[in-house]
């Protein structure tokens, strides 16, 4: 599963209230709600709601008590209803929820932390979509329990575990690093030995309350990157610090979703890419594309039903591991550094007869219109 776009604007807002800084200065804060398409959904799965750090209450003009006032992550699943029906998913639709942590708040909105029993947020969830699971964030009890715990078997609560749900392999864990005498929380070492054994195996989707770092001012632990661009989950779900962006990919593709304080609805889209080459090359409902491009460093494309690659800069051979032999064709679009980087290695990789020379040149004009549809 490959996130494909994530729509820059808010498909929706939500009104909440939030706590102030001082006792009696809460406020109407806002709850955005994004989309974001991806290469495809398991087939049991018409789209799967991201969220973490709702820390605030629902907002009802005709209450006066704040302390009579829900949790936000009570009330969102009933919230979300009218959006994700005019996304077109009916009532009996198969949206499935992943947790990030965080979705406790004073019920007098006297100030902001404190820990508290969010319990009913996983069950409110629960009773709206067909399965749910995540982790905890350090503000986070379970009543008298150490874990969200009780009998429905379509809710998994992770910390140092993994799952399969929908054919998704997902791992979690939750809190954070800090003095280990306090709630849902880690020394650095053991936070990063957990991480490590839960990134052993392969992993679809990494669920965490804190999590890795990114470029751009985004927030994280430098270590975790470290470790998610060695081990490559195809996703991270995260929370706990502020983005300026809910998205961001890292060098090697990996993928890391921040939902601090925001929803994403995850719904599959045919890139405009995979469209136009599906109409142009072969009788397919879909194409599975694999790529990456950062602008004079390298970019490549790799199409797996057709055996193609579309330039071969670096990092080519080792993100496509034994997919690489696969490769049949190789089309270089013009003669660039980071168009040609990786053609060395992946030439040693494969030692083939039909790799000692390249062929450049014109491309058949709807390869050319699929691959200008990827660049752009």
């Amino acid at each position: 599963m490959k996130i494909l776009n994530l729509k820059p604007e808010p498909i929706e807002v939500f009104d909440f209230l939030n706590a102030g800084r001082r006792p009696n200065q809460f406020y109407v804060d806002q709850l955005p709600v994004y989309l974001a398409e991806v290469d495809r959904l398991p087939d049991d799965l018409d789209a799967i709601v991201v969220t973490a750090d709702l820390q605030g209450r629902e907002e009802f003009p005709d209450r006066q008590q704040s302390d009579q006032l829900r949790l936000l992550g009570e009330v969102l699943p009933e919230m979300l209803r009218p959006t994700l029906a005019g996304l077109g998913f009916s009532p009996g639709a198969n949206v499935s929820a992943i947790l990030a942590g965080d979705f406790y708040t004073y019920p007098d909105l006297r100030g902001r932390g404190g820990n508290g029993d969010v319990t009913e947020v996983w069950h409110a969830f629960a009773d709206e979509y067909v399965w749910v699971t995540g982790v905890a964030g350090n503000h986070d009890t379970f009543g008298e329990s150490k874990r969200m715990s009780g009998a429905r078997s379509h809710v998994k609560f992770l910390d140092e575990d993994r799952v399969e749900l929908s054919g998704l392999k997902i791992a979690g864990l939750s809190g954070v690093i800090g003095n280990p005498k306090k709630n849902f929380r880690r020394t650095q070492d053991e936070f990063l030995a957990a991480v490590e054994k839960l990134l052993s195996s392969e992993t679809d989707i990494l669920v965490m309350h804190d999590g890795p770092n990114a470029p751009g001012g985004c927030k994280g632990i430098q270590e975790v990157r470290e470790i998610v661009e060695f081990t490559r989950p195809r996703l991270v779900v995260r929370g706990h610090s502020h983005w300026p962006t809910p998205f961001v990919e890292l060098a090697n593709g990996v993928q890391v979703l921040n939902v601090d304080a925001t929803v994403v609805i995850l719904k599959a889209g045919l890139s405009e890419a995979t469209s136009v080459l599906t109409r142009g090359t072969m009788m397919a409902d879909k194409l599975t594309i694999t790529g990456y491009s950062t602008a004079l460093f390298s970019t490549w494309y790799y199409v797996d039903e057709l055996s193609l690659l579309f330039d071969c800069g670096d990092g080519v051979a080792s993100g496509l591991l034994q997919k690489a032999r696969k490769i049949k064709h190789v089309f270089i679009s013009h003669a660039d550094r980071d168009h040609l980087g990786g053609l060395v290695q992946f030439s040693q990789l494969n030692a083939r007869q039909q790799y000692s020379s390249m062929r450049t040149g014109m491309m058949d004009e709807s390869i050319c219109a699929g691959w200008n549809a990827i660049k752009n």
